[in-house]
């Protein structure tokens, strides 16, 4: 027994619940002085690797300074792996799906000719015309209205169908792409691509997790190898399919990195921004 205001220790008269030595150990462990310590911070990678045999999630540990991920199966053959190694593995990853200046200028080029298409009026002077269509149709029911040739009933479901498909078709219009936006969304795309490694190495932890979490889209750790797939915005950069703007009709919604827009790239891009703005 231990008298905690002197320090002083004194032989009980009781018989001990516990051995003296589980009591030490115990108090060790209390103290962290004993066997790993799992800890609560908000580490680099934490949630973002599981294990790719059980699929349990890799758990951060402090043992010795140190950041380890643990695997939590008793019997899987996945144990720990090193936070600096996973960065590492990142950055090792990353540098291996940077391109080149030479394919970043032939990816351009690419999507500058169906940049050259876009933007011709071909799309605009199409849907003007569908519009005038309905537009006169309508006239004319009217018309047939007033002159007595259709009667109320039949011109209110014409006049109820063409304003959908006018709605509609305004819509679309107001939804074309604009080429100078489409041209400097895929510029800033081809600048990540060629500095992805510069890019992750900048940013602070949290803008890391960011970045990884949107770049890879399976995380895995088997044995003691991390394996990681990147995202299809990616892979769009590899195969030189398509601009990173997507569809013409969907381009409204991907030339700005809007806040409210949680696709992955939107994400990794709006990491980019900022830095783009002061000039650094």
């Amino acid at each position: 027994m231990e008298i905690k205001r002197t320090g002083e220790t004194y032989k009980g008269v009781h018989k001990p619940v516990i051995t003296a030595t589980l009591f030490r150990r115990v108090q060790d462990i209390k103290s962290g002085r004993c066997g790993p310590k799992v800890t609560r911070h908000n580490h680099l990678f934490q949630g973002l690797f599981r294990c790719g045999l059980c699929s349990r999630p890799m758990s951060p540990e402090l043992q010795k300074r140190q950041v380890y991920y643990r695997c939590q199966g008793r019997d899987c053959a996945t144990k720990t792996v090193r936070e600096d190694d996973l960065d590492s593995h990142v950055s090792s990853a990353l540098r291996r799906l940077e391109i080149s200046e030479e394919d970043a200028s032939e990816l351009a080029n690419r999507w500058n000719d169906q940049l050259a298409t876009i933007a011709s009026d071909d799309m605009r002077k199409s849907l003007q015309l569908r519009i005038d269509a309905v537009e006169q149709a309508l006239s004319r029911a009217a018309d047939l209205l007033i002159g007595g040739t259709l009667d109320n009933e039949t011109y209110l479901v014409k006049k109820r169908d063409a304003t959908l498909r006018l709605s509609a078709l305004n819509e679309e219009m107001r939804n074309l792409p604009d080429p100078v936006e489409m041209e400097a969304n895929n510029a800033q795309f081809i600048e990540l691509m060629k500095n992805l490694v510069g890019l992750y190495e900048s940013l602070k932890p949290a803008e890391k997790r960011i970045f990884v979490e949107n770049t890879f889209s399976n995380r895995t750790v088997i044995v003691k190898n991390a394996c990681i797939e990147p995202c299809s915005w990616v892979q769009m950069a590899q195969t030189g399919q398509g601009v990173p703007s997507g569809e013409p009709h969907r381009h409204r919604d991907r030339t700005n990195i809007d806040p409210a827009d949680k696709s992955p790239l939107k994400k990794v891009l709006g990491l980019m921004k900022p830095r783009n703005e002061d000039g650094s």
